[in-house]
């Protein structure tokens, strides 16, 4: 379980692009997403960032000029180039006295030696790197000052972009656009070597107990994982691709480029004199014990799945797999939508998003039962009343400009059990925003984005009705009532709300909604309505507040009713909340938009999504003491991006 040590900050004005942690954990290295690429460094003088509160030399009564124990250390200028990535250096080689007095001295700037040596100054070492297009900066640290001093490509070199990179020992190798692996000696490139042929994506460095030559495992776009050597000797190449089509990988990805890679390293192996083609099996030349190697390595992709590498066998084991964004776009550009719990067993879950998959889980596993893959992208899920089928609507684009896609509209019917198509039917004219089964699953709607709900005979799988009458904008969300007599839903956006009934038999509307006042209602997931009066902000006076509610739900039990919000806050009140005042637990989960918050079958937990942030989370529904009051606590989370264990238990 994690728990929060210390909140740094704020300091950048927009977004932190990247992070890195020195080898002794007692500092951080943020740089920003701003126009000068802002670089700071936090530390901590006991290594403990609990302290990040506490003040130095003053710790029971701080002054206003004493500063936290954990606090920003220096910060610079990063430079108007983008920033991809930053690194700790070892200190033992690249810190004072280090690179600057051994035997390789000859291999750095003599201009900038000569410089520190005539001055009488002791040149302070380098303490982290920095790259990004077109550059590399290394960087030191006198006091609160950091300075910068630009890479040396050389001659024969091309000046590319450095996508990432990690010191190992003496030496500093950095990834490029073009598939090549730079090594670097101080201010020096030493050599390039060709990696990938693709853009190398991430690259991890071991440094070995005699702190000098180590190991370097690099992932690219090509789908290899390459293990070499302190000097950038090859000794081991894994194709992915290939090893999917041979039965070294079980699960093969949906998209196999690398987007991440890891290791550890463990003692009395032989990896050392491992040679690895793609096209051939393992070669062990001269295999004799080297003490330690790498004997395992994580490696992501870009579809999301994460994998344990063995390097002695070559295989691959899926450890944990979610939704994802389509490389080739922004990410911003990939939501997830669908969630919906199983209607009788509380541990069954599944989503579905723009990344065209249709997933189920199990919360007690903490992991992805089964998948399947679809043709388009897919904004709505939701199970039969006894669970054994899925209804998906596909359709829509969260891409600004890009128009109709060719399944807007479109629906599916699956297998529970096996995923397995039993329907593909298309009537609405626009994508699907929402759907639904009648309590007794007789009837199944899909609301679209054409303003109107589409009724269809699950037994006959044809459409029955349409319910037309949106005048403002898409229909959003749908109930239906208890005998399924009766369906409501709302629609519009940013011109008008809309709150509607029909008949579920025929579609016809209902223009009295007075005389629909004692109907029971099956579920509750429109924002509009009775029940929803309070959950909405103040529109006036000194608590006013313009973030809207973007999905609700009420529990099976009648007692609680979620409500997600604009800004990431989800709120549980009692239902049915009536007064802007009404009590209530609030709690902030998503970075963005809530897409969807749904309670399970036995009301003990509450699952939300996050429209862009692609998570699932999970939460635990604890009563109080007091009886008019619940607390919401954390029980865990699914992320659809890293998984959990599939062995930690979830709850």
């Amino acid at each position: 379980c994690c728990r929060e040590l210390a909140t740094l900050g704020p300091f950048h004005r927009r977004s932190i692009a990247c992070l890195s942690w020195s080898h002794d954990c007692k500092k951080v290295v943020s740089v920003g997403g701003d126009m000068d690429h802002s670089i700071c460094v936090w530390g901590t003088d006991s290594g403990l960032w609990e302290d990040a509160t506490k003040t130095v030399d003053d710790s029971i009564r701080p002054s206003a000029t004493s500063r936290p124990l954990a606090s920003k250390i220096a910060c610079s200028s990063g430079g108007p180039q983008t920033v991809y990535f930053a690194c700790f250096l070892d200190q033992t080689c690249w810190g004072p006295g280090g690179l600057y007095n051994h035997s390789n001295a000859s291999h750095t700037d003599n201009a900038s030696t000569q410089k520190s040596a005539g001055t009488g100054s002791r040149h302070p070492g380098y303490l982290f790197a920095t790259g990004g297009i077109d550059h590399m900066m290394l960087w030191s640290l006198e006091g609160r000052t950091l300075s910068s001093e630009r890479g040396l490509w050389g001659s024969g070199k091309k000046v590319q972009p450095m996508l990432c990179g990690d010191a190992a020992g003496r030496r500093l190798i950095s990834g490029a656009l073009s598939g090549h692996l730079y090594s670097w000696l101080g201010r020096r490139c030493e050599k390039m070597v060709k990696a990938h042929r693709g853009a190398v994506s991430s690259i991890w460095t071991a440094t070995f107990s005699d702190g000098i030559e180590g190991r370097v495992v690099s992932g690219g776009n090509d789908g290899c994982v390459n293990v070499y050597d302190g000097r950038l000797q090859p000794l081991c190449r894994f194709d992915l691709v290939n090893d999917s089509t041979n039965g070294k990988c079980d699960v093969p990805p949906l998209l196999p480029m690398i987007r991440g890679v890891g290791g550890a390293i463990a003692f009395g192996g032989s990896l050392g004199n491992v040679i690895v083609n793609s096209s051939e099996k393992n070669k062990k030349a001269d295999a004799q014990p080297t003490g330690e190697y790498v004997n395992r390595v994580l490696v992501s992709t870009g579809s999301a799945e994460i994998y344990e590498l063995s390097p002695d066998t070559g295989s691959w084991s899926l450890l944990a797999e979610g939704h994802f964004s389509d490389p080739n776009e922004d990410g911003s550009h990939a939501q997830l939508w669908g969630l919906a719990t199983h209607p009788t067993q509380p541990d069954l879950v599944a989503t579905t998003g723009d990344d065209g998959t249709l997933r189920v889980w199990s919360l007690s596993l903490g992991r992805m039962l089964r998948k399947a893959q679809l043709d388009a992208v897919a904004r709505c899920v939701a199970w039969s009343p006894d669970g054994t089928l899925l209804l998906v609507g596909l359709g829509g684009s969260a891409v600004p400009g890009k128009g109709r896609q060719s399944k807007d509209g479109c629906l599916l019917l699956f297998d529970s059990s096996t995923l397995r198509v039993l329907l593909e039917a298309r009537d609405a004219q626009h994508w699907l925003r929402a759907c639904s089964f009648s309590p007794a699953g007789e009837t199944f709607a899909v609301a679209s984005q054409d303003g109107s709900i589409y009724l269809y005979d699950t037994r006959g799988r044809t459409l029955r009705a349409k319910c037309a009458g949106f005048t403002t904008g898409p229909a959003i969300a749908l109930d239906f009532s208890e005998d399924g007599a009766y369906v409501q839903c709302d629609g519009g956006a940013g011109k008008g709300y809309e709150h509607l009934y029909f008949s579920g038999g025929d579609g016809i509307p209902f223009t009295l909604p007075s005389q629909l006042k004692n109907v029971k209602w099956a579920t509750w997931t429109c924002r509009l309505g009775w029940p929803m009066l309070g959950a909405w902000p103040m529109t006036s006076g000194i608590d006013r507040d313009v973030t809207e509610p973007t999905c609700t739900d009420r529990s099976k039990n009648r007692e609680l009713i979620a409500v997600g919000y604009e800004d990431g806050r989800i709120k549980v009140f009692r239902y049915p909340c009536l007064v802007k005042t009404a009590p209530n637990v609030t709690i902030v989960a998503h970075a963005g938009s809530v897409a969807l918050v749904r309670f399970t079958c036995d009301g003990k937990y509450l699952l939300s999504i996050g429209k862009h942030d692609r998570s699932l989370l999970v939460w635990k529904i604890i009563k109080s003491s007091d009886e008019t009051s619940s607390a919401l606590l954390v029980s865990g989370t699914l992320s659809s991006q890293n998984t959990p264990n599939p062995h930690q238990n979830a709850g």
